[in-house]
């Protein structure tokens, strides 16, 4: 079976793997913290640096996940011309596995979108156990199809 990495260039590998090395760690980092964390995306810019995208909603002290993640998309797509990939993280229930997860929706200006779930256990003590991560396809928003 061909791998994601197959379709695109090590730029975008590269960009990917970056994105995630930046959100994985700051969602584990919350919920380690705070049992919980808001959505958040990040993307990276045309020249290579990270950008934390801020939202209107993600300002209040307890926004609306959905709120937030439709601005966040909103936002990356008005900016779709000055970044080549970005990530759209949330907190999930995967009522399947019964378990929470985060959730990560990547998108690259060459075309791929994949979806990352990495499941997690709050432990006590404020510890946070990881799962198996799983991918999926993902959707394109910031850079749809055609």
């Amino acid at each position: 079976m061909a791998s994601w990495r197959d379709s695109v260039s090590q730029a975008a590998q590269d960009d990917l793997d970056q994105l995630l090395n930046l959100a994985l760690p700051f969602a584990e980092q919350c919920l380690t913290k705070y049992g919980e964390f808001f959505p958040f995306s990040i993307a990276i810019g045309v020249d290579g640096e990270p950008i934390f995208i801020a939202t209107e909603s993600s300002m209040e002290e307890h926004p609306q996940s959905n709120d937030v993640i439709a601005e966040s998309y909103e936002a990356l797509a008005a900016q779709r011309n000055s970044i080549r990939a970005a990530v759209v993280v949330s907190d999930v229930r995967l009522r399947e596995q019964d378990s929470d997860a985060v959730y990560i929706a990547t998108e690259h200006a060459e075309g791929l979108g994949l979806g990352l779930y990495q499941p997690y256990t709050l432990v006590p003590g404020g510890d946070v156990e990881l799962g198996d991560m799983s991918l999926v396809a993902g959707e394109r928003v910031i850079w749809p199809e055609g």
